[in-house]
């Protein structure tokens, strides 16, 4: 059983590589997924829709980052894995971020996901796109620059500035977090 899981994540992977986010969640992943994210907290899979599509609309080849498996190992109906995430945005910024996944699979669906990665590279790269859609916050709210800064560890002043361009933006994906240029994305 544990050689079928590691082959199963190998597949789902490789998927995410070639056919998009979008289709490997929809393949591989449980619809009553837990999908714990360091940093972020745990979401019922409600979120995975809103990743896909800033996938799809960020990386120049529109579907999702190249997913190498480093390392695997599996017990039980649980794989661990090691993962580089490589992708190319539209923009020309380089997304290289190092993951170590914890799947739960069962009746040949991922139910369960605990991911670890380096949150202030997504930070760097993404900015306050990636923070808007994790957190579905309400930014003209006054707790949500703390929230920001102990979430994802952002510098209070990026997270202020983060929450004024999404408060005067209507397309907050259009901006880095970094206010140094904006993030194109797809039509």
């Amino acid at each position: 059983m544990s050689k079928a899981n590691e082959q199963f994540i190998h597949e789902f992977m490789g998927c995410i590589s070639t056919q998009g986010f979008r289709s490997a969640t929809k393949k591989y992943v449980s619809p009553n997924v837990v999908w714990w994210v360091d940093r972020c907290g745990r979401d019922p899979g409600t979120k995975l829709d809103g990743i896909a599509a800033m996938f799809e609309h960020t990386l120049e080849n529109g579907l999702g980052f190249k997913m190498t498996i480093l390392d695997m190992i599996s017990q039980d109906g649980k794989v661990a894995a090691e993962v580089q995430g490589y992708g190319k945005l539209i923009d020309g910024a380089i997304y290289n971020n190092f993951y170590h996944f914890l799947f739960e699979i069962r009746d040949d669906k991922i139910v369960r996901v605990r991911e670890y990665l380096d949150t202030k590279h997504v930070d760097q790269v993404y900015g306050s796109y990636v923070a808007q859609i994790l957190m579905r916050t309400d930014v003209t709210n006054d707790s949500t620059v703390p929230r920001m800064v102990g979430t994802f560890g952002m510098d209070a002043r990026v997270a202020k500035r983060s929450c004024q361009l999404l408060t005067a933006d209507p397309a907050p994906r259009q901006r880095r977090q970094s206010c140094r240029a904006p993030l194109r994305t797809r039509p």
